[in-house]
């Protein structure tokens, strides 16, 4: 059995713990109590200690598993959702809510400009056919010449202006029924962005709130204080749990091999071709019963067969936080949008 207060181990039925003097609350006839009150002493009531587990100290192999499991879990949830919050923003910023107008590309003014220039010119032949019938007419006795070609003349240019007119109006017609379709078009595209706008923003909210759950979970799991701050991130998680749990190797032993400035570029690519498979385990494995009840039994266990306070605090914390990492992944699916 533990102290509940220092977590010194003591013996079966001890009354006060030999380290602290702190009187223990021991069921004498009833044994699933006394298992159930030491559990619950364990999970619940971390052992408090400020004492610092040295590097090279013998960290149970476990626990040490279970805890990288859990780390990079949470990195590579905290890495795909700032990337989705970071596509959510750029379709935001895509989305053009303006509304264009589409303005007929013939209007009114051309029709005048048909009239106006061909009156002007019928006026403009007239005067020519009245100067050369008054001048050179008499001279050379054109005048009935002179006369035919002005009729041809001012028929001419009245079926030309009347044509230019026709086609004018036509192509107004045209152009006023295309801009009221791309009108009506341009309507339904600025509803349908400002309805998606709202869903994005909705959803980059939702983003926030997990992102700023994870970087909570994180910094409660970081608090252990097994890994250095400059390896707290996605590159280092994917690392060390890879290099631990296919090794013997100590954490000490993987830290020393961790160049953050090589792994980075070569696991850029692998992070991101798994990042989905890893999140869609993690998910499956917190819904496993079997599983999460072996994790639970390893770590209690590891809890109270640990002799030094410090180290079993700590089994204490990683154990607190692989409930709250279990429960997290539970809810995963967010990640699935």
């Amino acid at each position: 059995m533990f102290c509940s207060n220092c977590g010194t181990v003591l013996a079966d039925g001890a009354k006060f713990c030999s380290s602290c003097g702190t009187k223990c609350f021991v069921p004498q006839n009833d044994s699933t109590i006394t298992e159930v009150t030491q559990a619950e002493t364990v999970f619940n009531k971390p052992i408090s200690t400020n004492a610092q587990v040295p590097m090279n100290m013998v960290f149970n192999r476990d626990v040490l598993n279970n805890y990288m499991y859990n780390i990079r879990t949470l990195e590579v949830a905290k890495s795909r959702l700032l990337a989705e919050k970071q596509n959510v923003s750029y379709r935001i910023s895509t989305l053009g809510y303006a509304q264009n107008l589409y303005e007929p590309s013939a209007d009114g003014e051309s029709i005048l400009y048909a009239f106006l220039g061909g009156g002007g010119f019928i006026v403009v032949v007239l005067i020519i056919g009245t100067l050369l019938k008054e001048t050179v007419g008499k001279w050379f006795n054109w005048t009935g010449f002179l006369s035919g070609l002005m009729i041809f003349l001012i028929i001419a240019t009245v079926l030309i202006a009347g044509g230019y007119i026709i086609a004018e109006l036509y192509t107004t017609s045209k152009a006023k029924q295309d801009h009221a379709y791309r009108k009506k078009q341009d309507e339904i595209r600025v509803q349908n962005e400002l309805k998606e706008k709202s869903q994005l923003e909705e959803y980059a909210r939702e983003l926030d709130k997990e992102i700023n759950e994870t970087d909570s979970l994180l910094t409660e799991a970081y608090s252990v204080n097994l890994i250095p701050s400059k390896y707290r991130n996605v590159y280092a998680a994917y690392f060390l749990y890879d290099y631990i749990s296919t090794s013997t190797a100590t954490l000490s032993e993987a830290l020393l091999h961790c160049d953050l400035d090589t792994i980075i570029e070569k696991l850029n690519t692998v992070i991101a071709q798994q990042s989905e498979m890893i999140m869609e385990l993690a998910a499956a494995n917190a819904k496993n019963e079997a599983i999460i009840q072996q994790n639970e039994q390893m770590l209690h266990y590891a809890i109270q067969t640990e002799n030094n306070t410090a180290l079993a605090a700590q089994y204490s914390q990683i154990a607190a936080t692989n409930s709250k990492v279990t429960a997290y992944c539970q809810m995963v699916q967010f990640l699935e949008k």
